[in-house]
């Protein structure tokens, strides 16, 4: 994730599978462009597991902060995003 993203950004983990990316100066438009781009560089790697080749894939979130926001009506509107995303099909990027 963090080679997907620029350096003024900020990846760290959120719950137990969950991580979250804090972009700089950055609307949703672009944000959207940035998530479909980690979720490919996940997608395109895989993990040895004993015997069996894993495939990995990512339900990913997006969330702009608005004037009005605290942080826990835009972490829950990002959170509600990447619950759609998983409903949607999984291994893909939704908006909120």
């Amino acid at each position: 994730m963090k080679d997907s993203v620029r350096g003024c950004d900020t990846v760290f983990r959120y719950g137990g599978e969950e991580f979250v990316i804090l972009l700089a100066d950055t609307n949703q438009t672009d944000a959207a462009i940035i998530a479909e781009r980690v979720r490919s560089s996940i997608e395109s790697h895989t993990l040895a597991y004993g015997m069996n080749v894993l495939n990995i894939t990512a339900s990913l979130g997006v969330s702009s902060l608005r004037e009005d926001d605290s942080t826990e009506s835009f972490v829950k509107r990002a959170d509600a995003a990447m619950y759609t995303a998983k409903q949607e099909g999984r291994n893909r990027v939704c908006l909120g």
